[in-house]
């Protein structure tokens, strides 16, 4: 099952805003695992070898369990007091501001490969679930700046 947890905090001026992703059950197959292992190119080749190993008498070694928690959003906003913004601005009543945001900070699995979420055919109507030298989701910082007149 998949499920979503977020939170929005506010305290004075100061506004935090979370959102965390939850998925139990479920396997990926490590496609990428079995093309690097033989070739001992990963750091640890004690545990390449030994996984390789396994696939080569029959275990399902490449096949791992795809649970995960991530950090999906993360949100810091701080609004300036209007009398500082209208002293800024030269009058008005505006309200000015300034955030930070991340979005897929964080992923908490025991997954080995690069992210439990990999789809080789890029489909999301057919999640496969394997790696294939798949990219990650991208991780990205904003900060902003936000004049409301």
């Amino acid at each position: 099952y998949t499920m979503g947890f977020s939170n929005d905090f506010t305290w004075k001026n100061f506004s935090l805003s979370s959102l965390f992703d939850y998925r139990r059950g479920g396997y990926a197959v490590d496609l990428t695992g079995l093309y690097v292992d033989p070739v001992q190119i990963l750091e640890d080749t004690t545990m390449s070898n030994a996984r390789f190993g396994n696939y080569l008498n029959g275990y399902a070694a490449y096949v791992e369990p795809a649970g995960f928690v991530k950090l999906r959003e993360l949100s810091l906003t701080y609004t300036l007091p209007r009398s500082l913004v209208s002293s800024l601005i030269g009058g008005g009543d505006h309200t000015l501001r300034l955030q930070v945001s991340g979005r897929n900070l964080a992923t908490w699995t025991k997954y080995k490969g690069i992210d439990p979420e990999t789809n080789l055919t890029a489909s999301q109507f057919q999640p496969q679930r394997i790696a294939y030298f798949n990219n990650p989701q991208t991780r990205s910082i904003v900060v902003s700046i936000g004049l409301n007149r």
